[in-house]
């Protein structure tokens, strides 16, 4: 059965798709060839007896073809973001969709992002996926205030973030980017003696 595994919240996907799987094939979509996939797709191919096949972000719609056409397989295709129909219709009707929404808390953040609605998103939220998606709106921030056109989003989320942008300056923006950039690699690297959210919330002072 083709398992279709989306949406905003990441670390909740994940999570789901790796207790769903047991002992999968795991493919980049960006780096997945017709060939390989054909092969681990059928149990006579190049990775022996048939196992589960887990696919890293949405294929090219080569690829969304063949694996229509091994619907009776066990696959898992797990995306960082939400999709939409017109992108998931060459996998035509029988698949199931599975989708982990944000919760409001953590949008509120991100549109007014202050040590109150960090406090309120932290309560229900890991503070990793906060964090991340914080990095990420700051990074689109920088590039919409930059080009517009570079922004690969729907009509009314880039309209959004044109009116959030208004309201930082570039450096405003790039400091909060080196910020973060730093914060990120001291944790990653240990040399951070507090914890992520500590971290975090010394960023406003």
């Amino acid at each position: 059965m083709i398992n279709i595994v989306h949406g905003d919240n990441v670390i909740s996907s994940r999570q789901f798709v790796l207790s769903q799987v047991k002992d999968p094939l795991i493919f980049e979509a960006k780096t997945l060839t017709p060939e390989v996939l054909i092969q681990s797709l059928e149990s006579s191919g190049l990775f022996g007896a048939s196992r589960p096949v887990l696919i890293n972000h949405l294929p090219s719609k080569e690829l969304l073809t063949i694996i229509s056409s091994h619907a009776e397989a066990d696959i898992y295709l797990w995306h960082h973001k939400p999709l939409s129909k017109t992108a998931l219709k060459p996998l035509g009707p029988k698949v199931k969709i599975t989708e982990f929404k944000l919760p409001p808390s953590i949008f509120n953040f991100l549109d007014a992002p202050s040590l109150k609605s960090l406090h309120l998103a932290v309560k229900s939220n890991p503070i990793e996926l906060i964090f991340y998606l914080f990095s990420r709106r700051i990074s689109q921030l920088i590039q919409i205030k930059d080009n517009p056109d570079l922004v690969k989003t729907s009509p009314w989320q880039k309209q959004k973030l044109l009116a959030q942008a208004r309201s930082w300056t570039p450096e405003q923006l790039l400091n909060w980017h080196n910020r973060l950039l730093k914060l990120d690699f001291a944790q990653k690297s240990g040399q951070d003696p507090f914890s992520l959210l500590t971290g975090f919330e010394q960023l406003w002072y």
